[in-house]
């Protein structure tokens, strides 16, 4: 019961009605909280503040709304120019570069790409977040076409030829949703690796270690593979045949994964022998190297494709020598599935977690030594 502002007559009516539509001390306490709600960020108001400052169409793709509380109302006077794009971008733990350069003759000169500083942590929901993000605060006339991180290959220049409607003609990155950007997301994994005997006899490719130089009775390979120098030691002479070898046979990167269940099997794009060269087309563990038909050591690569394996993760990598690839797969296939290749010989093992996704493109290169 409250107190009663009535006279001692008051009638029992007047003060039934009284006590109906007094305030309780505990609503009176809350009213003087009202004037300063608003710098109060309480939880129960918050929704309601962000839409009266318009805010709220952010709030689902932010870990910590409150961050609109501080922020947001800057990001409204910049919304409509890249400012505020870079700005959401920080929000969501994206930052990067905002390139507005469009390609010669291209229709859609008004697009833009983000060159981001780091692999986003997951396809989902980050990438959502990045484009949602993006989109509400860029300039009304730009377009969002492509994400980058480590793996740019832009579109080629054919003019009005064949070449122009071809896959040349467009740039890299796959949509993970239909009508949103294109990603083009590449890790990079490297293993030098030494050959072991084991591996060697298994492929039909070994030749004992020997000092000094190489006597021309023991020669015992093709001339056509002869490509180290007359003066070259029995070492240098060893590797240079060792690697020859491997020049023109079937190559495949097998991923399994931690029960060692085959992932599946991707074609090698690259197998040839190569030596350390400053400016080198290869980059291995930080050190260049370049084609060379002498070269003591072979160079084998493959790059798993966006969405080959999504969702898997693989833990063991290597490299599977010659093998038997099912007749039902048409020629030229680069990702085979388990069970459509059979035998072969497993070199150059990789223990590696590497959690495959349907938006970035795994490059694997291996550089076997003799």
């Amino acid at each position: 019961m409250v107190a009663t502002l009535l006279p001692p007559n008051g009638t029992p009516l007047l003060r039934a009605f009284e006590q109906a539509v007094a305030y309780e001390p505990r609503v009176e306490a809350g009213l003087g909280l009202v004037p300063d709600v608003k710098g109060r960020n309480l939880p129960a108001f918050l929704q309601f503040l962000l839409w009266e400052y318009g805010l709220i169409e952010l709030a689902p793709y932010l870990d910590n709304p409150y961050v609109l509380m501080t922020e947001g109302r800057p990001w409204q006077i910049e919304r409509d120019t890249f400012a505020a794009v870079a700005r959401g971008l920080g929000w969501v733990g994206a930052p990067g570069t905002i390139i507005v350069e469009a390609p010669g003759r291209r229709a859609w000169w008004n697009n833009f790409q983000l060159y981001l500083g780091a692999l986003p942590a997951n396809d989902a929901p980050t990438l959502q977040r990045i484009d949602r993000v993006t989109r509400l605060g860029k300039p009304f006339r730009s377009d969002f076409r492509r994400g980058v991180w480590n793996f740019d290959a832009p579109a080629l220049e054919a003019g009005w030829t064949r070449l122009g409607s071809s896959m040349l003609a467009d740039d890299s990155g796959v949509r993970v949703e239909a009508g949103g950007p294109k990603w083009s997301f590449r890790r990079d994994h490297d293993n030098s690796y030494l050959l072991t005997e084991s591996e060697g006899v298994a492929l039909g490719n070994w030749v004992e270690p020997v000092e000094g130089d190489v006597p021309w009775s023991e020669m015992d390979f093709p001339w056509s593979t002869a490509f180290a120098p007359w003066a070259s030691d029995a070492a240098t002479i060893r590797r240079s045949v060792m690697a020859s070898w491997f020049v023109g046979r079937s190559a495949h990167v097998r991923l399994r994964d931690a029960a060692g269940d085959v992932i599946g099997y991707r074609r090698a794009s690259a197998c040839r022998t190569v030596k350390a060269a400053g400016g080198g087309a290869y980059s291995v563990a930080g050190l260049a190297y370049a084609p060379a038909p002498d070269g003591g050591a072979v160079l084998i690569r493959a790059t798993i494709d966006a969405g080959n394996g999504a969702g898997s993760i693989a833990e063991t990598a290597d490299v599977l020598i010659g093998g038997e690839i099912d007749d039902s797969i048409p020629p030229g296939r680069l990702w085979l599935e388990p069970g459509q290749l059979t035998g072969g010989v497993p070199i150059a093992p990789l223990a590696k977690t590497i959690p495959l996704r349907a938006a970035v493109r795994e490059r694997l290169t291996f550089l076997v030594r003799f």
